[in-house]
């Protein structure tokens, strides 16, 4: 024992490290009456006494009492380090005593009374704790505030508001109002920001604080931006602004959610700058389309920074704003050698509607990469109109696969015959992606041909075309999907029977429940999940019995599944027998 309480003091800390692991692992009455006389002898000993705290107050180790006596000990050391292990040991037992401790001769054993009943969250020293402060004590205050930041009680709140004028203390004392107040504090915080001592970064940081911990029914922090509004001055305001360049930018998150509760054309101008902070873009993106099409053209300059995300995010404000003005430079970026400005462009010219991003999108449509091609199809749906019918038909037979199964996707006029003579060939094009497009177009096609041609896929074609043309059965009419889709519950491949459940989902119909039965027993969990899933919709009292039967899967995303569905079925006032599935 004595070899390794000298280890406790040894230079090395590996040596020390071992020493402390191996007393904690031997923690019983007859260490812990040696390691406190230790604490009492060897106080003097930094090396020793900085390695014993974390063994005296270490789970199991029974020492609270016998640290309690030594807050009576005449040499203050000695008080003091105790009172700093009874903080550690989280022992309520050690609240009273801590409390008569506040009343000693020395100012450090006071301190670390005060930082201990801190640690403690002790309640009844809520009452001491504010007599402090109101003594304005500096050392004792700093150490007061923080431990009634961790006690939570806003008791306090009167006795922290009048620090408020105290230079030294009222940084800490905003600190505080942040983590225990209410609305009632945010005119406070905002008087004091406005005076030559307030504290941008520490004054957002507290109201945000409030801001996060408001809950309501208006939705989070709904009171707090109300109050900020209505008890913003000016000046404040002002201030708050020129955090945009005094503010650690670890601060630009928080000031960012409080700028955008604010108007005005300086405020506009300011969140449009913070669109290049990678914290704070994404709630000045949310809020800059309420400002409207004024501001197209500052974020117009936006997309010539150098940072990707910056442009990225502008293009996304841009299109949510969807004004016609932004086109060009949206344009612009189009061929972006970062695929999500790419794609993010894209996106948002369909959402503006612009007719001359057409050439520049369909150019798109030999992209690599496929998110800026699926962008650049969704797009084209939106603006193209009958006139532009040509050119994608002309498309449809580009010598590129990309190009011919964009031109698929993107064509909205489905209905009209010479689309369908376009699209019926493409079933046996060469790629696989075009079969596939031109597979799942055909229930939109509106004539006999392609409902064959749809029949023959489901019997002959590869699993690939066989997923799709069952996920195409989806958009089918019920009469004629049905069928088929009770054909593909019993396919080879297990990736085509779980489409088939889920199209089954868009045509749920009661004499579908025995197939669903024997999917039910499929070796593939998804395919299980699916026809769980399917069940649920499809109701009656049978599909409540064959949920049942699969409480027992052994997968959780079966179980997952069966919970949802027989919830599902119970709300709708179907009573089911088992309740939810256990793990």
């Amino acid at each position: 024992m004595s070899s390794r309480l000298k280890d406790l003091s040894s230079p090395d800390w590996r040596v020390r490290k071992e020493a402390v692991e191996q007393l904690v692992k031997e923690s019983t009455e007859d260490l812990a009456s040696t390691l406190l006389r230790a604490l009492r002898d060897e106080h003097h000993d930094p090396g020793l006494l900085n390695a014993l705290l974390p063994v005296l107050t270490s789970r199991g180790m029974t020492i609270v009492p016998g640290l309690i006596n030594l807050l009576a000990e005449p040499d203050p050391h000695i008080r003091l380090y105790a009172a700093q292990a009874l903080g550690d040991c989280r022992d309520a037992t050690a609240i009273n005593p801590l409390l008569h401790l506040l009343e000693d001769p020395e100012v450090n054993v006071r301190y670390h009374a005060v930082e201990a009943l801190g640690k403690l969250k002790a309640p009844q020293a809520v009452e001491p704790l504010g007599k402090i402060l109101r003594q304005r004590d500096a050392f004792l205050s700093f150490a007061a505030i923080q431990s009634l930041i961790q006690i939570g009680n806003p008791a306090v709140l009167p006795d922290l508001l009048a620090l408020l004028d105290d230079e030294f203390l009222a940084p800490s004392a905003v600190e505080s109002l942040g983590g225990l107040g209410d609305t009632e504090v945010v005119a406070p915080i905002l008087h004091w920001l406005e005076s030559p001592a307030g504290d941008v970064n520490v004054a957002v940081s507290a109201l945000y604080n409030l801001y996060t911990r408001d809950e309501t029914e208006s939705g989070p922090g709904s009171r707090i931006s109300k109050s900020v509004v209505e008890a913003l001055s000016p000046a404040a305001k002002v201030k708050l602004l020129a955090g945009l360049s005094q503010a650690d930018k670890s601060y630009f998150k928080p000031l960012t959610q409080i700028l955008s509760w604010l108007s005005g054309p300086e405020i506009e101008a300011a969140l449009v700058e913070l669109l290049e902070f990678e914290t704070c873009r994404q709630t000045a993106a949310e809020v800059l389309p309420r400002s409207g099409n004024h501001l197209v053209p500052a974020l117009l300059d936006k997309l010539h920074s150098p940072d990707q995300e910056t442009v990225k995010i502008t293009a996304k404000v841009l299109g949510n704003i969807g004004d016609r003005g932004a086109a060009l430079g949206l344009i612009s970026v189009l061929k972006s050698d970062n695929h999500e400005v790419s794609a993010a462009a894209a996106e948002a010219l369909g959402k503006i509607g612009a007719s001359e991003a057409l050439e520049p999108l369909l150019s798109l449509f030999a992209h690599p990469a496929a998110p800026v091609r699926e962008a650049s199809v969704t797009a084209v749906k939106a603006i193209t109109h009958t006139q532009d019918m040509p050119r994608l038909l002309n498309l449809m037979a580009h010598e590129n696969a990309r190009v011919r199964e964009s031109a698929i996707k993107a064509m909205p006029f489905f209905a009209l015959p010479e689309v369908a003579v376009a699209i019926l060939p493409a079933v046996h094009d060469e790629s696989e992606a075009v079969r596939r497009a031109a597979v799942e177009t055909l229930p939109f096609l509106g004539n006999p041909q392609s409902l064959e041609a749809l029949v023959a896929v489901l019997q002959n074609g590869s699993s690939g075309l066989r997923i799709s043309a069952v996920r195409a059965l989806g958009s089918a009419s019920t009469q004629f999907a049905l069928p088929l889709i009770r054909k593909a519950m019993k396919d080879s491949d297990p990736w085509v029977r779980l489409h088939a459940c889920r199209s089954l989902m868009k045509h749920p119909a009661a004499d579908l429940l025995e197939d669903l039965r024997s999917l039910t027993a499929d070796p593939m969990p998804p395919v299980r999940a699916a026809a769980a899933e399917a069940l649920g919709l499809v109701g009656g009292s049978l599909a409540i019995e064959l949920l049942e039967n699969l409480l027992n899967d052994p997968e959780t995303v079966v179980l997952d599944t069966v919970a949802t569905a027989l919830a599902r079925l119970d709300h709708q006032g179907i009573a089911t027998t088992q309740g939810t599935p256990g793990k």
